[in-house]
């Protein structure tokens, strides 16, 4: 960088994301994915990828079958973590990542998981 310039100097361009060079209508736009904190709100949506037994097939933890179990859940345990966030989709939670660090001389590792609502996943054919 030359003496005297600035990173407000340096030319700034976003540019959405884009997953696929297919530029047809069938074409889903994923650009708008971001991390946020879960809450109570997004209990209808949590159940929607918590509760489905294609998600869950290969994932340890916990299934909700009713609303009340899973709002309990967010208030006791993903409202607290402070690893936990929600994928989202426009907005929307799809899904949710989070980091469990590892205790004692392992403390300095952790494991990254993930659960992805199966409906925004490729179907294979």
């Amino acid at each position: 960088m030359e003496s005297g310039s600035s990173r407000e100097d340096l030319p700034m361009k976003i540019e959405k994301l884009k997953l696929s060079d297919k530029d047809d209508a069938a074409t889903e736009d994923y650009s708008d994915v971001s991390l946020r904190l879960l809450d109570l709100r997004d209990v209808d949506d949590f159940m929607e990828w918590s509760a489905d037994e294609n998600v869950n097939k290969f994932c340890s933890g916990f299934t909700f079958k009713c609303k009340e179990d899973a709002m309990r859940y967010i208030t006791d345990v993903i409202i607290r973590d402070p690893w936990f966030r929600a994928i989202c989709l426009n907005g929307k939670p799809i899904g949710s990542i989070s980091v469990s660090p590892f205790d004692g001389s392992d403390r300095c590792r952790g494991e990254i998981g993930y659960k992805l609502s199966s409906k925004v996943l490729p179907q294979r054919r």
